[in-house]
């Protein structure tokens, strides 16, 4: 089992790329603190990663707003002593409009979701992961990172992308540890 006695907190989680990824992480031996706006379908991957034989948590939150953030990365760090992965896989997407056309209220909502939060979370969980001298942080970013799709205002996701680079090569520099930080397009 490649992630035996490791806990990922994984965003996103209820439904899709997150759920599937909950779904063999914990297959592969890891505790999985699941969480998403929609408890609903954060209750059915925990369902499926329990009877497989999981350890498995949820709490639903909004990662747009920071106290959820922070909410979640405390409860996470309480219920099972640490965070050795974190996935920022949770998106919002808002309406598909053309840009003149786009809400700022949803666009702000994006960056808050898209960026912000994995920010955030990645913020929260670092600490531990420095004093463990081992972690792993996975960014899960779309195909809308690569062309520019005009109508949609999906450019926020390279920025992501180029942000986590940056932050990368900042702390290679000036960290020695296993650390990792993926993308997953």
């Amino acid at each position: 089992m490649l992630l035996q006695n490791k806990v990922a907190l994984i965003t996103g989680s209820g439904r899709g790329i997150g759920r599937s990824m909950a779904k063999l992480f914990a297959a592969e031996g890891a505790a999985v603190f699941l969480t998403a706006r929609t408890e609903s379908e954060l209750q059915t991957t925990a369902n499926e990663v329990s009877a497989a034989g999981g350890r498995v948590f949820f709490q639903g939150a909004d990662l747009s707003q920071a106290e959820d953030c922070r909410a979640i990365a405390k409860s996470a760090e309480e219920r099972f002593g640490r965070v050795d992965i974190l996935v920022n896989n949770a998106g919002h997407y808002g309406p598909v409009l053309p840009v003149e056309e786009y809400p700022l209220e949803e666009f702000e909502k994006v960056i808050a979701v898209h960026l912000r939060a994995a920010f955030l979370l990645s913020q929260l969980v670092l600490p531990g992961m420095y004093a463990r001298k081992n972690g792993v942080i996975l960014n899960v970013s779309s195909i809308s990172a690569k062309p520019f799709d005009i109508g949609k205002p999906d450019i926020n996701i390279a920025d992501v992308e180029t942000w986590w680079r940056n932050f990368l090569l900042e702390y290679i520099e000036n960290v020695f540890m296993k650390f990792s930080c993926y993308y997953i397009v």
